[in-house]
């Protein structure tokens, strides 16, 4: 989320920061996660907030995907699907 002018970023504990990544894991929205934990949504870029948020997002989505590559690798064929769909949309583009 773009900080807006005279809006810092809210000082969070590191309690504070593992939840929003916990949360960022479960797939909460930005906006969610600060109502939860009752902080401001407005987090600038590379910012800790949105650093451990994405930090949590990307790593249950990880978790997620190595669960489908065990799976497909074990013969299921859904798996196998959902798999080679995930490949081909995240395929690097250019050379």
């Amino acid at each position: 989320m773009p900080r807006k002018p005279g809006n810092p970023e809210p000082a969070l504990t590191p309690e504070q920061l593992q939840e929003v990544e916990r949360l960022g894991a479960l797939q909460f929205r930005p906006a969610e996660v600060a109502l939860v934990l009752g902080i401001s949504g407005e987090w600038p870029e590379q910012g800790p907030c949105w650093t451990s948020y994405h930090r949590g997002r990307l790593r249950a989505e990880a978790e997620v995907r190595a669960a489908i590559h065990k799976a497909a690798l074990q013969g299921s064929a859904p798996a196998q699907k959902q798999f080679g769909e995930l490949a081909t949309a995240n395929r690097p583009r250019g050379r």
